[in-house]
């Protein structure tokens, strides 16, 4: 039977399209960061591949000074610079609110961002993109300080072993009371808040952290009440 070749490169041609379209999509949602630690891996791991079939099509190059250096390029520098790449790649995307939303456990909080209430605060400043929506659990939840970064991490770590290897749990909770440090950080330096006549009087102790601004400001997350709440559905710009 006779197979039409233009029907196939027709199809081919197709297919072509519709996986290189998803792939855009898929990088359209990734942080540009991001898109470029995975360009500079996948060009290193390319490389690198390249170098270990010259080596061994051609093991003479090895006898040599030079082809002893490609060696150890090939064996040792390459795959630690992609490891290297690997991890900055994984700890820049454990910022992102989808990372941390992709915990069964977290789907509640990712609902309450979206509650059709400015009275709650996560849900109004996500909203309202007063943080930035591709990283809003990371900006509110990290330490604000020289090392935040890496105590964030490291915290998140521990929650992982506790939740797979300490025993599920329903709810989950900070583990230290919230710092206005982390509230101050944006609000800290906003002519509202320095010129506001509710936080004049009490500024010193906001700023030591001896009154917390969840005295007065909320509601959060409200996780346990959901079913109650109308949510905010975002209209994509056409």
């Amino acid at each position: 039977m006779l197979i039409n070749s233009g029907f196939i490169d027709k199809f081919q041609l197709n297919f072509f399209i519709n996986k290189l379209y998803k792939m855009l999509a898929l990088i359209h949602k990734i942080h540009y960061y991001s898109c470029m630690f995975l360009i500079i891996i996948l060009v290193l791991i390319v490389i690198n591949i390249g170098l270990i079939a010259l080596v061994i099509f051609n093991p003479k190059l090895t006898k040599s000074f030079s082809g002893k250096i490609l060696v150890f390029i090939t064996l040792f520098i390459l795959p630690v610079l992609t490891v290297v790449f690997s991890i900055t790649l994984q700890f820049h995307n454990s910022k992102t609110t989808q990372f941390c939303l992709s915990c069964h456990i977290m789907e509640p909080y990712g609902r309450s961002l979206l509650i059709d209430d400015e009275r709650y605060i996560p849900a109004y400043h996500y909203q309202n993109n007063l943080i930035s929506q591709e990283d809003a659990c990371f900006t509110c939840h990290t330490t604000y300080t020289l090392f935040g970064d890496i105590n964030a991490k490291l915290s998140g770590l521990g929650h992982f072993f506790n939740y797979y290897l300490g025993g599920k749990y329903e709810h989950i909770k900070l583990k230290n009371s919230f710092n206005n440090r982390e509230c101050l950080h944006c609000h800290g330096e906003a002519r509202i808040f320095l010129e506001g006549e509710t936080h004049n009087p009490i500024m010193e102790k906001l700023v030591n952290n001896e009154q917390s601004c969840l005295h007065c400001h909320g509601p959060f997350h409200s996780v346990e009440s959901l079913d109650h709440f109308k949510f905010w559905q975002k209209e994509e710009a056409k």
